[in-house]
């Protein structure tokens, strides 16, 4: 009757061990596919706040500029720990800020001034203004790999 007694409770142990090992395997899966939807949130609002940007950047309202201005800054500084530096998606996200800044600059000069001549400072921003739209191309041309669901695996048990 002893020996009985003792293999229930060895199998009942090796039940329990499996169980908890299945329990801590799942929710270590689980952990891993939350910290891969946060990278991916994280980088995909990286992308939302340059195309908020390039928006307000085509309505021309300086106080929407602005608003976005603050957002694509601090995804900017951001895009430097979610991306490879190799990509380039920093240098992008600052070449459209730069770009955006300048002719924001140039906006307010015509606005104060009603008048475009050839000593305006911001000259420069009809130029840049012409490849604001390559940059947001790049963007997304260098972003793709990192938003993109064709790679993505949902969570499966075991």
């Amino acid at each position: 009757m002893n020996s009985y007694f003792t293999y229930a409770i060895s199998i009942l142990t090796v039940l329990v061990a499996c169980s908890t090992f299945v329990v801590g395997y799942s929710q270590a899966k689980i952990a891993s596919a939350k910290v891969k939807l946060d990278l991916y949130e994280r980088r995909f609002n990286v992308y939302i706040s340059a195309l908020n940007f390039c928006r307000a950047f085509y309505t021309k309202e300086p106080e929407e500029i602005k608003e976005y201005m603050f957002e694509l800054v601090r995804s900017c500084r951001e895009s430097k720990f979610l991306f490879k530096e190799e990509d380039g998606i920093y240098e992008i996200l600052n070449t459209i800020k730069e770009t955006g800044d300048l002719f924001n600059s140039y906006t307010a000069y015509v606005k104060s001034n009603g008048i475009l001549d050839l000593n305006n400072p911001y000259k420069e921003a009809l130029k840049n203004a012409e490849i604001f739209e390559k940059n947001l191309k790049d963007l997304e041309e260098k972003i793709k790999p990192y938003i993109q669901f064709k790679t993505i695996q949902g969570w499966t048990f075991l």
